[in-house]
């Protein structure tokens, strides 16, 4: 399988990567590590300026309007690297130096190989059709956009996908990067999945590895040993369970796990600025813009990390001087962030009521006393569904993170890290503590109250930390080393070498050991988790009975017409696999459009409810669809509660049809149920 799915990983990492380096290219950036640490997330600035552009002058979005634009931009940077060649390539390093970067290179290669696999194997096939509600969703979005062209933030999401209009915002930035990958492979699931591993996979290892180069350039260490640092980081993220792998196997948390993953990368960017280098402000603006279309909440993760960082810089000799110069180039960054991501924002306010209030949501998680919080807070347990994976945590990762704090303590410089680590925190300490209404709520309110999308940026700094334990303790051991025969005999020259060298190599070894030993076990315990959702569901939405009903309706629903649906089933996927219209491509039906969930509740009453009847006849609705074997979901929150909070299966509306007028039974297989509506008969009653 692992063959298989290589050609569309390297599409979908094409994709990723190719729009923010040509954006980089462009502006004349010309660091390394900002390739890595905003590739990604300057690529969904990219596509979302070039939709946003594609709406405003009436041309679709896809592979062809994003193409244009990246060829203009390596047209560009092609002008201005010829222009002014460095007189040093980046790739020309000091010899004190190459050791390090190798080692580096070699564990970041390790990092990627690494998650990738787990993946895949979690995957199954990058065709694998997802079974998880929000899932599906992504997966309409994106099928929406390669089949209408639409991909400016007020077009999406259209809660009528025939008129487009009423829209209820939905982050969108990255399902446009897999419009783009699904519209090339021919298949929406594909540009889904490949896009998920390239981002959630290796654009999580590029962002940590980058933070981690930027960590260990502030706590003084090398160009080869930050390189390192950065490689090791890549490893330990790799497997990391918390970062990004329960979002997806316990909700398909798709946008705001991408925003989670990309946060680094930003941050170190941000970290990294010079005090007027408008063209790096540029880039970091598209790519901080990106973050934000992403998911909005992107912006409050880099905010909280960016602040405790330079807290934490302020205590070291000369940090708030350098922090003073960086000022006109973050305002700068900042303009530039705000003409991406104005748009989104705009989208998400003017939805009103059709959007709903995100810091509305109750808490997930019971209040906690101190003890136990306390130890949930610090630990670094599996968060998953597997019961073998239950009461167990990471404590190999755990424990070279506790390292790279007492490292930084015993360097005296560069606190950033662990700063950030201790301000997120507090906040998940006060979370357990007091649910949605301490001081943190003011934080944990923009993510849903939700306390896997708050551990998963608490545990961003893992791997930083980790990094900088490894990289500093191999420090020290070769500074240990050159004091004793026979390096302490070596002419004072080559020293620099010899010390590099003996650090990166201590650093290989302990990576080594990781490798073959805690690493092996991560992978497999995430593969496992992410196998439940998909190459083996523990639940099944679109099932075989599904694809026979879709194949029925298919080429039976004319122009015009929808299918009355519960989307709760998957029947909503018949529009990604078929194009066939539904009334419903939300679960519970969305706000402000009061005929989704009216019909879920009382589409059987027709017969005696005019309004109903209304509604059949102005969606032009001509079959209904139902699938008795609809999972249970969380119905806590509903439009004006029209649901019972216990719960929800299959919705009231769509129990009960058979024998009412109008309706005729066309196909049964299973439990999936397709009537043809009669609408002269209810147009007359």
């Amino acid at each position: 399988m692992t063959l298989a799915a290589i050609p569309g990983v390297l599409l979908a990492l094409v994709v990723v990567l190719l729009p923010g380096a040509a954006l980089l290219l462009a502006l004349g950036v010309r660091k390394p590590l900002w390739f890595i640490a905003i590739g990604p997330a300057a690529s969904i600035g990219v596509a979302a300026l070039t939709a946003i552009a594609c709406a405003l002058i009436g041309v679709r979005f896809g592979p062809l309007s994003l193409g244009v634009v990246v060829v203009l931009l390596l047209g560009l940077g092609v002008f201005w690297w010829l222009r002014d060649r460095p007189a040093r390539p980046f790739w020309r390093v000091p010899r004190s130096q190459a050791v390090g970067i190798a080692v580096g290179g070699l564990l970041a290669v390790a990092a990627v190989g690494l998650v990738l696999h787990t993946w895949l194997l979690g995957l199954g096939a990058l065709t694998t059709l997802p079974q998880e509600h929000d899932t599906i969703q992504h997966s309409e979005l994106i099928a929406y956009i390669q089949r209408s062209g639409r991909g400016a933030p007020w077009e999406l999401l259209p809660v009528d996908v025939l008129t487009g209009e009423p829209t209820s915002y939905y982050p969108s930035g990255l399902h446009l990067l897999g419009a783009v990958v699904g519209s090339i492979a021919g298949n929406p699931i594909v540009g889904l999945n490949a896009v998920s591993v390239a981002v959630l996979g290796v654009g999580l290892v590029m962002s940590l590895g980058a933070l981690a180069h930027v960590a260990a350039r502030q706590v003084g260490l090398g160009r080869g040993a930050a390189v390192a640092a950065g490689g090791v980081a890549a490893v330990v993220a790799a497997g990391v369970n918390p970062l990004v792998i329960p979002l997806m196997e316990q909700g398909g948390i798709l946008a705001n796990a991408a925003a989670i993953a990309l946060t680094p990368g930003v941050v170190a960017a941000l970290l990294t600025l010079r005090g007027r280098d408008w063209k790096a402000a540029a880039a970091a603006g598209v790519a901080s813009g990106g973050l934000v279309a992403a998911h909005p909440t992107g912006a409050i993760g880099v905010a909280v990390i960016l602040v405790s960082w330079w807290i934490g810089t302020a205590f070291t000799r000369g940090g708030l001087r350098a922090l003073g110069r960086r000022v006109p180039a973050l305002l700068a960054t900042g303009v530039v962030a705000a003409v991406v991501a104005v748009w989104y924002l705009l989208a998400a306010a003017s939805g009103g009521e059709l959007t709903g209030t995100v810091t509305g949501w109750p808490p997930d998680f019971p209040k906690l006393a101190w003890s136990e919080a306390f130890g949930r807070t610090f630990g670094l347990p599996y968060l998953t569904f597997r019961v073998e994976y239950e009461g167990l945590a990471q404590f190999a990762a755990l424990f070279l993170a506790m390292a790279g704090v007492l490292a930084v303590f015993w360097a005296r410089r560069g606190f950033g890290p662990v700063a950030a680590y201790a301000v997120w925190s507090l906040i998940v300490l006060g979370a357990w503590t007091s649910p949605a209404t301490g001081f943190e709520s003011t934080i944990t309110g923009f993510f849903y109250n939700a306390m896997l999308r708050l551990r998963a940026n608490q545990s961003l700094m893992v791997p930083v930390l980790a990094a900088l334990g490894v990289v500093l303790l191999a420090r020290g051991v070769a500074a240990w080393l050159a004091r004793r025969r026979p390096l302490r005999d070596k002419p004072r020259a080559q020293r620099p070498l010899l010390l590099n060298a003996v650090t990166a190599g201590v650093v290989a070894l302990i990576m080594l050991g990781y490798l073959v030993g805690p690493a092996q076990g991560y992978g497999r315990a995430n593969a496992d988790s992410l196998t439940i959702r998909y190459a083996q569901p523990n639940l099944f939405r679109i099932t075989e009975e599904d694809q026979a009903a879709f194949e029925f309706l298919d080429g039976k629903v004319g122009p015009g017409e929808r299918v009355m649906n519960s989307a709760n089933d998957g029947s909503s996927f018949m529009y990604v696999e078929k194009g066939i219209p539904v009334v419903n491509m939300s679960t519970v039906g969305v706000s402000g459009a009061p005929w989704t969930y009216g019909l879920l509740a009382r589409f059987n009453t027709y017969p005696t409810d005019p309004q109903v009847r209304k509604w059949i006849m102005d969606l032009n609705i001509t079959w209904v669809y139902v699938d008795h074997s609809a999972p249970r979901i969380g119905s806590v929150v509903t439009p004006e509660s029209w649901a019972d909070k216990g719960g929800l299966t299959v919705p009231p509306g769509l129990k009960d049809l058979d024998g009412l007028p109008g309706l005729t039974e066309e196909f049964r297989r299973g439990p999936v149920y397709l009537y043809r509506v009669n609408q002269e008969l209810i147009r007359g009653m």
